[in-house]
C-alpha cells in the first residue's frame, strides 16, 4: 500500500477497505478527510455484495492449497465444475473423464490452471496441451512467459520446452 491511499480488495462476497490516510487523527482538522470518512462508511453500509464465479478446485491430497485458499478468502468449489477457472494441483487424479471436463473447460474459453506440475507428474496432464510438454530446470533471471493454459512450476522451479522455443512458466 505504500503508493496506494485508498483500496478495495474483494474477498468472498465482501471487501476490505484499507487506506494509509490517517483519518482518525485528519477527520478534525480536514473537512475533505470528514468526507472522506462518511464516503467510505457509506459505501461499506450500502454496497451489495459481490458474487462471483468460484475458483473450481482438483486439490488431491494438497491440503496445504486448500487452506491457503481458504485463509486468502477465495471462494472455492470442488470439481471442474461448468464455469470460472480451475485449478488443478499435480496432486489430483486426472482421471480420463476429468480431463475431459478439463478439455471442454478449455473449449469454453474458461481458464485451466496447472498447479506444482514436475517432470514426474506432467505426463498426467500431457493430453491437455497442445504440444508435448518436456520440463527443465529453469535457469535464473529469465522472463515470465504466458501459455493459454497457464502452468504455475515456479514453485519447484521447472519450465515448459515446446519444440525450440521455450516457455518460462
Amino acid at each position: 500500500m505504500r503508493w496506494t491511499p485508498l483500496l478495495d480488495i474483494p474477498v468472498g462476497k465482501g471487501t476490505f477497505l484499507l487506506t494509509t490516510f490517517d483519518l482518525e487523527k485528519a477527520v478534525h482538522a480536514d473537512p475533505g478527510a470528514k468526507q472522506l470518512l462518511a464516503n467510505l462508511i457509506e459505501y461499506g453500509c450500502t454496497r451489495a455484495p459481490k458474487t462471483g464465479t468460484p475458483l473450481n478446485l482438483l486439490a488431491g491430497t494438497n491440503t496445504a492449497l486448500t487452506e491457503a485458499l481458504g485463509l486468502a478468502g477465495v471462494a472455492v468449489r470442488e470439481g471442474v465444475g461448468t464455469a470460472g477457472p480451475v485449478l488443478a494441483d499435480a496432486s489430483a487424479e486426472l482421471t480420463p473423464q476429468i480431463l475431459a471436463e478439463l478439455k471442454r473447460a478449455l473449449k469454453q474459453g474458461r481458464t485451466v490452471w496447472l498447479h506444482n506440475f514436475d517432470p514426474s507428474t506432467i505426463a498426467k496432464a500431457e493430453g491437455l496441451l497442445p504440444f508435448k510438454p518436456v520440463l527443465v530446470k529453469k535457469p535464473t533471471g529469465m522472463l515470465v512467459s504466458k501459455l493459454r493454459i497457464w502452468i504455475s512450476l515456479l514453485t519447484v522451479g521447472f519450465l515448459c520446452k515446446r519444440e525450440t522455443v521455450t516457455r518460462f512458466i
